[in-house]
């Protein structure tokens, strides 16, 4: 089944632990890790990508994105992540056609359209199932919700992010999440001494 796809990175957060704007950290290669991530998200949808800022979102805003990327201020950031979610699942539910969101965080600098296409390929598969990514016994984002859950989505609160609703999904009803190796996922960049391990 072709299924219709919402793309959403959430950048909002203010990256205490790398003590400064991550986002437009350059990476080996000279790419920020933003723009890094909008490259390998762009591939999987025509709709236009969607990018949630909130602390720095002035910077964002001066960054040379494509036409084909949307840029969206989440007011409350300080609220946690799920105040992100709740503005991606806002954006796109204006959008009819939309099927499926996918939801994807900034700070994965190991991910690529290849890996991602894997929880594409299932989302088609399965379209009525969560599909989440798994990494060392772990179910996260990047992960793809059909419509019919985006309601659960706004209702997490707090630092509460998309990795709580496929916990609660995977305890209560095992079947309707799918979960796909991704080992990419398990590598975020935290702090700025991990930056040189990246060259490796």
């Amino acid at each position: 089944m072709a299924i219709s796809l919402g793309v959403a990175i959430l950048a909002a957060g203010q990256a205490r632990r790398f003590g400064s704007n991550k986002l437009l950290c350059q990476l080996p290669g000279g790419q920020t890790l933003i723009a890094r991530t909008v490259q390998q998200c762009m591939p999987l949808s025509p709709i236009p990508l969607l990018i949630v800022s909130g602390a720095y979102h002035d910077d964002l805003v001066s960054q040379p994105f494509s036409h084909e990327v949307m840029l969206t201020y989440n007011a409350q950031w300080q609220d946690g992540m799920s105040s992100s979610i709740h503005r991606a699942v806002e954006h796109f539910e204006q959008d009819d056609s939309v099927s499926h969101l996918l939801i994807m965080l900034a700070d994965l600098p190991l991910i690529t359209t290849a890996s991602m296409v894997a929880l594409h390929y299932a989302a088609a598969g399965s379209p009525d199932a969560v599909i989440a990514s798994g990494w060392e016994g772990n179910a996260t984002a990047p992960a793809i919700f059909p419509r019919h859950y985006w309601p659960q989505l706004k209702a997490l609160s707090g630092d509460k992010g998309a990795g709580k609703l496929i916990r609660d999904i995977l305890a209560s009803e095992p079947e309707k999440c799918q979960v796909v190796r991704h080992p990419q996922a398990a590598y975020d960049l935290d702090t700025p001494d991990t930056l040189p391990k990246l060259a490796d």
